[in-house]
């Protein structure tokens, strides 16, 4: 098997590595890491008016959904497709540090375009600590997370942590008492060497994750507002179907089972984590760092996708399950569950520091091996009312389950995939006047795998089917450079330039439609912008410039003359954004401080045209779906003289959104608001209240399910929608922290 080849490989890695400490274990003297960049550092990631399980994305102008999340140095999922990071990754007081990884950076570590979430794992001290968080909400969240570390003697420290995650969010599910059931447990042990030479760390951490998507429906009016329908509330009722059984096709063995929403053992995604963390100083300035990292993981993604609703009447032969006709609104969905996918991964960095005069250089290596099973979203397509908790609807189309559709559009592939990146960086401090930051790489990635070519209609599956294998190969280089003039004590000018690639994945593959991989995305990246300086205030200011060409995407479109009809295929397009940003942060007197954020920008498509169900559709010109022109962040806080009370508020505003690719409709702008006390009891003791949505306000955002492509938006003025994404309610928390 290819994955006992990886295996193989990066425990290579890790004896060498083992057997170089064991050599220079002699060796002494010790200096700091590379200094790490700031940039972003004001950008509160873990602040998310969607959900609080997992970090808000950071705009740069691309339409992604996900913020890349590393945790020791190596990402926590090689893929977001199928796997998700908050099934295995939380923010936790078993973590030492949280921040964000600047866009050069993260070009390196994951490939991607974009802001990353760093974090590292607190290892065993001298003193023993532990460390608790307990929270509750009005809506019945019982949250606890836990981290013990302390000395075991001998050079050997220890650490260890447990994270319980049981919240029904702020809607009532009949059928489970919880939308979030996650559970992560963490062990490790810490070897020292004497004389502060270095020390090696080996961590494992366990994870299971149950998570359920609710969806709301509402009326969307001209001008973009939406209000609610009916007596629906956004976000405290629940739109999943109470009746929550499924009937499924599995596409790879042909056969029909039936799982349950509401059954955790049914929808768990179970995860096995083995870190190995070691650093050790060469002397005259040479320092070394090592993170492994072997992952497992049985994935269970799940999502209930709303589509078009529509109006019945008695006569259409809409009935309950008992028989009851039924004559209203009718809801379009479908269920989609990657069957406990296998995924394994090894991944490797080893990175080599040293300080010569005005220079910090690092020499760095990193090794990504993947292995995913027989992946797929296996679809069945059903009717619900348009409710509360809504009942599943049956018709002349739909069998005993409820089903009228299984497998049509889904998405599936089975391979490998291989990145090794060489990448030096350097920060140079050429004289009192200029800084400079630059960082280089090279990487080699290759994909290998199977899929179907066959049309994915209802019924599809490969059973006793040869599949068409895949193979591909390539070597980006990537690079950037940042520029600080000091003009005076208190100013200066920043310039900086970023361009990395990013090459196909296996997710490209999901699709029946052979992709085009013959071209990479490229990402051109280049700012300009004033630096300012003082006691009382920090200002930056920069125009940026982004250009990716080649950006790919899996679209899932539905034909506007039929929206019952719908295809899956990838594309590829080009974006074009530019901005300009101003972040200020002033603290005028002592405990006060204000952030605020400004960026407008203008993320546009370009050379992106495609045919599908007979017609050219050319979206050329066109603003990305799902991005704000205008975004503003207010954050301010007060810490009183005496610290023992802290008042912080935080307002975002996004503005207008469009909802399709032709850009007829669309959101209108709305602010995200937080705000919350914390009080310091004693120095063992905190307590905190937060709110979240203390306007209330009712909102949605994203794409709207069934509307890619209509291009006349007045037959949806008062038309019901469905979606995924919106405004959390208003919600109060509290917190009782503890430290020892």
């Amino acid at each position: 098997m290819i994955f006992e080849l990886y295996r193989f490989k990066a425990c290579v890695i890790i004896l060498m590595f083992l057997t170089g400490i064991c050599a220079l274990h002699a060796q002494t003297d010790s200096k700091k890491d590379s200094v790490r960049t700031n940039e972003g550092s004001n950008r509160n990631v873990l602040l998310n008016a969607a959900t609080k399980n997992a970090p808000r994305v950071v705009n740069v102008g691309l339409p992604t959904s996900t913020t890349d999340i590393l945790e020791n140095g190596l990402p926590v999922v090689y893929l977001f497709f199928p796997q998700n990071s908050n099934r295995n990754w939380r923010s936790s007081v078993s973590l030492s540090s949280t921040g964000l990884l600047n866009l050069a950076e993260s070009g390196i570590m994951s490939e991607h375009f974009g802001y990353s979430v760093d974090s590292y794992t607190k290892l065993g001290g001298d003193k023993s600590t532990f460390d608790g968080n307990f929270s509750t909400s009005h809506f019945g969240w019982i949250f606890g997370d836990i981290s013990a570390t302390g000395p075991l003697g001998k050079g050997f420290y220890y650490t260890a942590g447990v994270y319980v995650n049981l919240d029904p969010e702020s809607y009532d599910l009949k059928f489970s008492n919880y939308s979030d059931n996650t559970q992560i447990y963490r062990a490790g042990i810490t070897k020292r060497f004497a004389g502060g030479r270095g020390s090696v760390s080996l961590l494992y951490k366990y994870a299971k994750s149950t998570i359920l998507l609710n969806s709301a429906v509402f009326q969307y009016e001209e001008g973009g507002s939406v209000k609610e329908y009916n007596g629906f509330r956004i976000g405290r009722d629940s739109y999943l179907p109470v009746d929550d059984e499924f009937r499924m096709l599995d596409v790879y063995s042909g056969k029909y089972y039936t799982l349950h929403l509401g059954n955790v053992n049914d929808m768990k995604s179970v995860t096995h984590n083995l870190d190995l963390l070691a650093d050790y100083d060469l002397g005259n300035d040479w320092k070394l760092h090592f993170a492994g990292r072997l992952y497992s993981s049985k994935m269970r993604r799940n999502l209930v996708s709303m589509n078009s609703i529509f109006s019945v009447t008695e006569a259409d032969g809409f009935h309950y399950s008992d028989g009851t006709s039924y004559s209203g609104n009718v809801q379009n969905a479908f269920f989609e569950l990657a069957n406990r996918t296998p995924v394994k991964a090894a991944m490797s960095r080893l990175e080599l520091f040293h300080n010569l005069g005005a220079h910090q250089m690092r020499l760095g290596l990193l090794e990504y091996l993947y292995d995913e099973g027989e992946f797929s979203l296996n679809r069945s397509y059903f009717y619900q009312e348009v409710a509360p908790n809504p009942h599943k609807l049956y018709n002349a189309s739909t069998d005993e389950y409820g089903i009228y559709s299984y497998n049509n559009g889904l998405p599936m592939e089975s391979g490998h995939e291989n990145k090794t990146t060489l990448f030096a960086t350097d920060e140079w401090n050429v004289n009192k006047w200029l800084d400079l930051s630059y960082t280089a790489s090279l990487r080699y990635h290759s994909i290998g795998g199977h899929y179907s070519t066959e049309a994915r209609t209802n019924g599809f599956n490969v059973a006793g089917k040869k599949l068409t294998s895949f193979n591909n190969s390539w070597v980006s280089p990537g690079a950037s450079v940042q520029a600080l003039l000091h003009i005076t004590h208190y100013f200066g000018l920043n310039l900086s330039a970023i361009y990395n690639q990013k090459e196909g994945s296996l997710a490209d593959y999901s699709s029946s439609v052979k992709p085009s991989l013959d071209k990479k995305s490229n990402n051109r990246y280049v700012t300009a912008g004033i630096v300012f300086n003082h006691r009382l205030m920090d200002i930056s200011s920069s125009f940026s410039l982004l250009k990716s060409s080649n950006y790919r995407e899996v679209v899932n479109l539905e034909n506007p003359s039929n929206l019952s009809e719908m295809s899956s295929a990838p594309v590829n397009y080009d974006i074009k954004t530019t901005g300009w940003t101003t972040d200020v942060v002033l603290h005028p007197f002592r405990g006060f401080n204000f952030h605020a954020l400004l960026t407008l920008q203008s993320p546009q498509y370009d050379n992106f045209s495609l045919n599908v169900f007979n017609k050219d559709w050319n979206f050329t010109g066109k603003t990305v779906r799902s991005i704000s022109k205008t975004l503003i962040e207010l954050d301010p806080s007060y810490t009183t003289n005496n610290g023992k009370f802290r008042f912080w508020v935080s307002a975002r505003y996004f503005g207008k959104q469009y909802a399709n690719y032709t850009n007829v409709l669309f959101f209108k702008g709305w602010w995200e608001t937080f705000g919350g006390v914390n009080y310091k009891v004693n120095r063992h003791a905190s307590l905190s209240v937060n709110v979240t949505n203390p306007l209330n306000q009712r909102g949605a955002k994203g794409v709207m399910g069934g509307a890619s492509l209509i291009t006349d938006p007045t037959p949806y003025y008062g038309k019901l929608i469905a979606s995924s994404a919106y405004i959390r309610p208003f919600t109060v928390e509290a917190t009782l922290s503890l430290h020892f």
